[in-house]
Order: C-alpha cells, then structure tokens, then sequence
C-alpha cells in the first residue's frame, strides 16, 4: 500500500570504505570517484627456497600448485617482482600496486 502523506524516499547506495593495508595505504581496486572494489587475494604462499642467490616461491591457489621465480606470472593476475628469505613482492597487474608477503616459515 502506498501513503499519500509521505512519497517514497530515493534509494541511496551503502557508503563502502576503501580497504587499507598495515601501512595504511589504500590497497585493492578503486575508481576515480573514490568508491573501493573488492580486493582479490593472491595465490597462499607456502615456501620460498634461496639457492644460488635465486629466489623460488611456492604457492597454493586451492588445488592448483604454483613454483615461481623473479619475473615469473603468477595467475592471470600478478607478477613476481622479488623474492627475499622470507617475503615475495607481487605486482598486480589489473592495478599496478605492488603487495608483499611475509613468510614466517609456519606453515
């Protein structure tokens, strides 16, 4: 039933905060007008081995298995840009930020 008194209100989309990183950077997609996309997570990191001075990352996208190098793609989505002992730098390549992950060895 409609009321005559009180026409009916436009609807407003929620406000969505950008998500933020530990150093508080904006991270993820965004638009120019401010409003935050979802933000994708990379493949699980489960080990990085150094031999030689050369990096190789090991990564799990569920059932998939990924063994990587400095330069190597990453998915459809990300590139690697450095592998240390105990981080890898990727790039993603739908927004060009680059995001690190640390790796305690834990796993």
């Amino acid at each position: 039933m409609r009321d005559l008194f009180f026409p009916p209100q436009p609807v407003v989309p929620p406000v969505v905060a950008a998500a933020h990183d530990v150093a508080g950077k904006r991270s993820g997609g965004g638009s120019a007008d401010g409003i935050a996309t979802a933000v994708r997570e990379p493949p699980r990191l489960i080990g990085i081995v150094i031999r030689r001075r050369r990096g190789e990352a090991y990564f799990l996208d569920g059932d998939r298995a990924y063994t990587v190098h400095e330069g190597d793609s990453l998915t459809e989505h990300y590139r690697v840009e450095r592998i240390e002992a105990k981080k890898v730098s990727l790039r993603d390549l739908d927004t060009g930020r680059t995001r690190t992950i640390d790796w305690s060895g834990d796993e």
